[in-house]
């Protein structure tokens, strides 16, 4: 997101945020004069009268000028310098028309603003050319106030689509000056450059509290440990009771979800290290979570009205206890990101082949010159480009190599052959979604990088240097930003396997024509990683990640490729192409990693945070997922072991005879397998060192570890026969290699490994 030029935007424009700015020059009486104002055009007029009375506002504020100066000859000049106020570009951007209107209606009241005047002239203002000049002229010659002009300019900012919108920063301005809202006018622009959406909850709540403050406040007391202690406990207070307003406002659950991980995110990660805010003694207050577990953790309703957590390839329901559907949710989520990894390397192989392709037949095609010597639209130049002449793709090839790209968007209807979007599929160019593949699998890989990271990722910095893709003695790395942690820690290098290494390569070979293109016009988009054509051959452009799960187009294309690549009927795969955006791919990415290693630290530390946060991590780990580790497989696989002997219990005689692995597990936790107890109630702690479990083992007990260590057990789910291995090793190797004082334990693996034929 480029930063505004500030200075070359117009002083005044249409935004509806100038509903903030409170009227210093112009009374009620005067102000009514504009608003009472009558006309034929109707609600037209209404939309004139209030942007020419804001305007007007405006013009007398930088020129520090009344409305209704002592004399007459002054007021003429006030008139005619608002006029020129009106068509000057540089004070205001709109179009001749609004601006013929505002004048216009303007010159209509002008009678009405001067009735104090004893002197009633005929005002005349006329709006030629030459007269407009004129008022433009006398609107030079005023004296305009530099720190008005900052004000009523406002602090712009580009969203996703290029549209420009303004930080609510006005009562800083008012309260705390210049010099402090512009630093955080950077700072918060910095902030929100590396995130899709572009406003900042309660900055205009902050500022409003901050002018409701003693008038000796200053931008020092922001800094004082001191003071914001106690600032801050009054403004969550203040933000809360404006925010919920009896009710009729925002709900509590989002009023604390916007305070606890957006807000507090801003001020900890940009405000405090920039020196604009202090946290205080003990930093910002936190909402209690029962206000905003259910936006945070991303709570929906589900087809059949349960409450789910849809953050991930599948519905989580949240009120689940039934052990055997938590396994068959773990087994759904490992299995759907089976599928879209196994279509996505089928796309990319089958990417690369086309790529290659068009490449080998180039040279056997025909180069085709539009309005070359003697060329016509006869049957011969029509079949250079028929599908049914064998040499249709390669003489595609051949033009789409040897031609400008400038030439192939104008001529591409007179040299390739209809569809252009099959066309364009052939030949492998970076299409709309033909890249998704490759960022789906790099995801998938790293869930570190998230949507904006690969929207942002440069290859090349402003003087054509290479710093995105870097080589290394051990493989290549991936260097880009997570402007979302903060600029001061934004920066995130990433180390690339073989086959990551391969798909940023492939991304770059094929989007290559066009950053060749782009390059050549001096566009600076080619310094961007992700390229891709708009329509077949259209333009070439920054492609927007998101769009590919929500247009129907790209959406057909990967229930398509599902049912070809996988074993998914239509309804399944229509399910699952629904759900894949790389955001709920990312986070079952995240979660797949705490399955496999029960820490909810190292999950956050895949996922790319900055620290380790368990509000932050809510979003991503469904609740009936944590309660269910956390009461059974946490507490065994972060615990240590202790063993006993099991001889003597009524139970020994029962550890035998199992026939699947539910059995096993039942018998095992009921009878073999003590549980350390829980030691906090506080979500993603981690259990103490020194608790442990106990482990009553006998012959018949290691028999039936060994055949799970041996996966001799089969079960319908893959997770369940994975944490049952994992901990049958860890129990066998401990007695292996921990237990030589206890012979008689140690005897009794043996003889079970002896029994099962299992080599010592």
């Amino acid at each position: 997101m480029a930063f505004p030029s500030i200075q070359s935007l117009p002083i005044f424009s249409n935004g509806v945020h100038y509903d903030h700015y409170p009227y210093e020059q112009l009374n009620e009486y005067q102000r009514a004069i504009f608003t009472d104002a009558t006309s034929s055009r109707g609600r037209l007029c209404s939309s004139v009268k209030q942007i020419t009375l804001k305007s007007f506002e405006c013009y007398l504020q930088i020129t520090r000028q009344l409305a209704t100066p002592r004399s007459q000859s002054k007021f003429r000049k006030v008139a005619e310098g608002f006029l020129g106020f009106l068509y000057s570009e540089k004070h205001i951007e709109t179009t001749p028309l609004l601006r013929a209107q505002r004048a216009k209606f303007f010159i209509s009241i002008i009678p009405f603003l001067s009735e104090k005047y004893p002197s009633k002239k005929e005002y005349s203002f006329p709006l030629t050319i030459e007269a407009i000049n004129k008022y433009i002229s006398v609107l030079n010659s005023l004296e305009q106030c530099p720190k008005k002009i900052e004000y009523w300019r406002g602090w712009p900012l580009l969203n996703v689509s290029g549209g420009m919108h303004f930080l609510p920063l006005w009562a800083f301005y008012r309260k705390l000056g210049a010099d402090f809202t512009r630093k955080l006018y950077s700072e918060t622009h910095i902030f929100l450059s590396g995130r899709r959406y572009r406003a900042m909850p309660m900055l205009s709540n902050l500022g409003d509290f901050i002018e409701t403050q003693p008038s000796d406040i200053t931008p020092t007391h922001l800094t004082s440990d001191v003071f914001m202690s106690e600032f801050w406990d009054r403004f969550v207070k203040y933000y809360v009771t404006t925010a919920y307003d009896s009710g009729k406002g925002q709900k509590l659950s989002t009023i604390a979800s916007a305070w606890n991980v957006q807000f507090s995110a801003f001020v900890r990660n940009q405000l405090i290290p920039a020196s604009l805010l202090s946290g205080g003694y003990a930093g910002l207050p936190v909402l209690p979570k029962r206000l905003y577990t259910d936006a945070a953790s991303r709570i929906s309703t589900g087809n059949d009205g349960t409450l789910v957590h849809s953050k991930l390839l599948h519905d989580i329901p949240l009120e689940i206890t039934d052990q055997a559907a938590i396994y068959h949710i773990f087994d759904s989520l490992n299995s759907s990101m089976n599928d879209l990894t196994t279509w996505a390397k089928a796309e990319v192989a089958d990417l690369h082949a086309r790529l290659n392709r068009r490449l080998r037949e180039a040279p056997n095609g025909t180069l085709r010159w539009i309005g070359g010597s003697g060329e016509n639209e006869g049957g011969q130049i029509q079949w250079m480009r028929d599908r049914n002449n064998p040499a249709c793709f390669a003489n595609a090839a051949r033009n789409i190599e040897e031609h400008s790209y400038s030439y192939i968007m104008e001529r591409a209807v007179q040299i390739f052959a209809p569809p252009f979007a099959e066309t364009a599929y052939e030949l492998g160019l970076a299409t709309t979604s033909s890249l998704y593949p490759h960022c789906l699998l790099l995801v998938s890989l790293y869930p570190k990088i998230t949507v904006g990271f690969l929207e942002n990722l440069e290859i090349y910095d402003e003087h054509g240097k290479k710093i995105g893709f870097i080589p290394t003695d051990n493989g290549y790395q991936l260097v880009g930003y997570k402007l979302r942690r903060g600029h001061r820690e934004a920066e995130q290098v990433i180390s690339l396997c073989e086959y990551g290494a391969y798909l940023v390569q492939q991304i770059m070979d094929v989007t290559d024509y066009g950053r060749r293109y782009l390059q050549s016009i001096g566009d600076d988009n080619y310094r961007y990683l992700l390229l891709s054509a708009v329509r077949s051959f259209g333009k070439f452009q920054r492609p927007k990640l998101a769009s590919v799960t929500t247009s129907p187009i790209p959406i057909e294309r990967l229930v398509s490729g599902l049912k070809k690549y996988t074993n998914l009927d239509h309804a399944e795969a229509t399910y699952l192409a629904q759900r894949a955006n790389l955001s709920t791919i990312r986070a079952t990415a995240g979660v797949m990693i705490y399955l496999e290693s029960k820490s909810a630290k190292k999950m956050s530390e895949a996922l790319g945070h900055k620290s380790f946060d368990p509000s932050l991590l809510a979003r991503y780990l469904p609740a009936p997922i944590w309660d269910f580790f956390q009461d059974r497989w946490i507490r065994i696989f972060q615990a240590g072991i202790i063993i006993e002997a099991m001889d003597g219990s009524p139970y020994k005689l029962k550890a035998s005879g199992f026939d699947t692995l539910e059995q096993v597990e039942e018998f095992l936790l009921n009878h073999s397998i003590q549980l350390p107890p829980e030691e906090s109630n506080t979500r993603f702690s981690e259990v103490r060192p020194d608790s442990s479990i106990l482990v009553s083992l006998n012959e018949q007990i290691f028999e039936e570890l060994l055949k799970l260590n041996d996966s001799r057990y089969k079960s319908s789910s893959h997770i369940q026969s994975s944490l049952w291995k994992d901990l049958s090793s860890k129990i066998i190797t401990h007695v292996d290699s921990c237990l030589s004082d206890r012979p008689d334990i140690q005897l009794a693996l043996s003889n079970a490994k002896n029994k099962l034929g299992i080599t010592i």
